[in-house]
């Protein structure tokens, strides 16, 4: 394995301590069940970890500076509290409502029976050890006293760090190089740093089948295929000193040899790196080809200087002379201008009459500021039509998400009443969150209810006061009227007769004599009851038909003998047989129902649905707040999201001897504290969650479906059996 690089700094004269952790490669992942509003921020999770250890967190919600991706990212350093708390103190999470998430950490390495070894190292030679404490946990700890460091009399020493484990394997966790600074240090040094031990080991390399050296004294390298490499000059060998001679033994038992060997290049890739140094320094001057560039004296001063006499070597740069000739003198409290102000223009300003600002300024004064984004309206917008236009349903529905993560991260100013639709496309139903602005969360709405139509849309709201339908009509009356025309009195005055005097001719009412003339005086006989009308009267069988266009006389026979007609062109036999029926026995034998089916439910208030019961099969569950540790479950109750706010022990019973509707919903939340639990009394029976019980745990919500008499089903968060 590849050490893990740590440098160690000490202090002269004062304390020193490292902790080196040692993990294992694969991850580990806790559950969090709690993330505190605290600063700083304090992580509820089963974490079993020895000590404090860096940690990374993944999926944590409204805390987003919490998260870090595991090994692509700088873990935390989270500090163990107990055995269920950690807390990393990079993180402020006062304020906020945190919550979920996972805990991932590299599992420490089990140190049980290891040894470890501190072996200091001056240009590759052992230079003594600094002592070590190996903690079976999964960390070894170098603890130096103060007067330790004050004897320490070198400046730096690289270093590696060994451990034996009980197996007799031999782990290279650390190098680097321990440095010590000067005394005077009033404080101790701590460092820490974590290495990985284990994982995949890469390809083996070739094998070495012999290894001599030549006459020029290079170290020969065979390999398996043949392939030979010069290893360089190790001296000896040749006409210089005698032959070295080969290697006795197996060439892979010399460590130190292979190591060195590591750092070498075969023949064929020197060659080509000489090749391309060349190639590269082709186009270079030599040194002699540059000295001749220079003067005798190997500088270049000589024509620096001869370059300098020149008159103006240079006329395409700016001198001071003709800096002067173009530009003007720098004034205070003057600036330069992207446009050329010239003598006529300042002779044409002080032609100008002295300007007096005030009449501008006492106009500016009945005129309002301009708001970005605002504009001015015809209309007066008062505080009663804003307060009646945000108290509209539609101003608290906040649109359509994918995810509650999207609606979480996109309204950050949700209010009581807001909520919010996520649809995570085809083939997933949509679920609509409702903001609960006690808990300052999004909790999915519970139950069924029917999408409201336009139609209702539109009823609903013209049901409320002060919200007639207005519809074409009146629009287009409204229209007609003239601006103003009743602005001059009022409406009490232009109603009274009496304020209006004089006649109008019939003439100069447009159309009103054409419409006249063709009318009968109203003592005309042809209007007299006694008068019969001498028109012919309509037959049967067009009475019947009714398809005749011709204006006939009718009688209430033929009147009757056209809705008989059509009724039995339109009806059916089961519809005329129904309509005709007797009594309700006979209606209830034409629709196939029971007697239960016209029976009489009686006149007292219990037998009525009360208003509870309705809006549990009609509106969406209203939210019900209770106080107390005790409430028994009544009809009144269907439908209600009940909050359970106090502290204490709870119970929420249902007892066989009330009356509840098959098929009824009862919704809640344990907001308080203590422990809330769904009692049965009587012989009610009810059916907890597979390996659950009817305990719900503080912020735990429920659903409790009726599915008989006295029988229900518990859905939600509870806790576990």
């Amino acid at each position: 394995m590849q050490p893990a690089r740590l440098d160690l700094r000490v202090d002269k004269g004062a304390t020193f301590r490292a902790v080196l952790r040692i993990m294992q490669p694969s991850l580990i992942y806790k559950a969090i069940t709690a993330i505190a509003a605290t600063a700083p921020v304090r992580l509820t999770v089963a974490h079993e970890l020895p000590t404090d250890w860096p940690v990374w967190v993944e999926q944590a919600q409204q805390l987003q500076a919490l998260n870090r991706a595991p090994l692509r990212t700088t873990p935390h350093m989270a500090s163990v509290i107990d055995a269920s708390t950690l807390e990393i103190n990079t993180i402020n999470a006062a304020g906020t409502n945190a919550k979920g998430g996972q805990l991932v950490y590299q599992a420490p390495l089990d140190l049980t029976g290891a040894t470890a070894v501190l072996q200091l190292l001056d240009d590759g030679a052992d230079a003594g050890t600094l002592p070590v404490t190996v903690n079976a946990g999964g960390w070894v700890d170098v603890d130096l006293a103060a007067a330790e460091t004050a004897a320490l009399g070198w400046a730096a020493r690289d270093y590696v760090l060994d451990i034996t484990l009980a197996s007799g394997e031999v782990l290279r966790a650390f190098a680097g190089t321990v440095t010590v600074e000067l005394a005077g240090a009033s404080a101790g040094q701590v460092c820490s740093g974590y290495a990985v031990i284990g994982g995949d080991r890469g390809p083996a390399g070739p094998t070495i089948t012999s290894a001599t050296v030549n006459e020029s004294g290079h170290l020969i390298i065979t390999l398996e295929n043949g392939t030979e490499i010069d290893a360089g000059f190790i001296g000896g060998g040749g006409t210089g000193g005698g032959v070295w001679g080969a290697i006795a033994g197996d060439i892979t038992a010399q460590l130190d040899l292979i190591e060195r060997l590591g750092l070498k290049v075969d023949q064929a890739s020197y060659d080509a790196f000489v090749i391309g140094v060349n190639s590269a320094l082709a186009s270079r001057y030599t040194k002699t080809e540059s000295d001749a560039r220079y003067d005798a004296a190997g500088s270049a001063s000589g024509a620096v200087i001869g370059h300098k006499a020149e008159a103006d070597p240079h006329t395409q740069y700016l001198n001071e002379e003709r800096a002067d000739a173009l530009y003007v003198g720098l004034e205070v409290g003057k600036v330069l201008s992207s446009n050329d102000y010239t003598n006529v223009d300042k002779a044409k300003l002080g032609d100008l009459e002295n300007f007096d600002p005030s009449g501008i300024s006492a106009e500016l004064e009945t005129k309002v500021d301009k708001v970005t984004g605002k504009q001015l309206s015809t209309n007066d917008f008062s505080d009663s039509l804003r307060d009646k236009l945000a108290g509209l349903e539609s101003s608290h529905y906040r649109g359509t998400f994918l995810t509650l993560a999207a609606v979480e991260s996109g309204i950050t100013d949700a209010v009581a009443g807001d909520y919010a639709d996520v649809d995570g496309g085809v083939g997933i139903d949509v679920v609509r969150y409702i903001w609960d602005d006690d808990d300052s969360q999004w909790t999915p709405q519970t139950g069924e209810v029917a999408p409201v139509t336009a139609a209702q849309v539109k009823t609903l709201y013209e049901s409320n006061p002060d919200t007639n339908a207005y519809g074409d009509a009146e629009k287009s009356k409204l229209t007609g009227v003239a601006d103003n025309a009743t602005a001059n009195q009022t409406d009490a005055y232009l109603l009274n007769r009496a304020n209006h005097t004089g006649t109008q001719s019939i003439a100069s009412v447009a159309g009103l004599s054409t419409q006249l003339a063709g009318k009968v005086d109203d003592g005309d006989a042809r209007l007299s009851d006694a008068r019969d009308w001498t028109a012919t009267e309509i037959s049967q069988p067009e009475a019947e038909t009714g398809e005749a266009t011709t204006a006939r006389k009718w009688s209430s026979l033929r009147v009757r003998q056209a809705i008989a007609a059509w009724w039995e062109g339109v009806s059916t036999v089961f519809g005329r047989s129904l309509v005709a029926a007797a009594d309700a026995e006979t209606g209830r034998t034409a629709l196939e129902l029971g007697s239960a089916a016209t029976a009489d439910i009686g006149e007292a208030e219990s037998d009525i649905p009360d208003n509870a019961r309705l809006a549990a099969l009609t509106g969406p569950a209203s939210v019900v707040t209770e106080s107390g540790v005790t409430l028994t479950a009544t009809s009144a109750n269907a439908g209600n999201y009940t909050r359970f706010t106090n502290a204490s022990a709870k119970t929420y019973s249902f007892d066989s001897a009330e009356s509840y509707t098959v098929g009824a919903e009862y919704h809640g939340r344990n907001a308080g504290a203590g422990a809330l639990t769904i009692t049965e009394a009587g012989s009610f029976v009810i059916n907890p969650p597979a390996g659950g019980t009817l305990a719900v745990a503080e912020g735990g919500s429920f659903t409790l479906k009726i599915v008989g008499a006295a029988e229900a089903d518990l859905i939600g968060s509870v806790v576990a059996a």
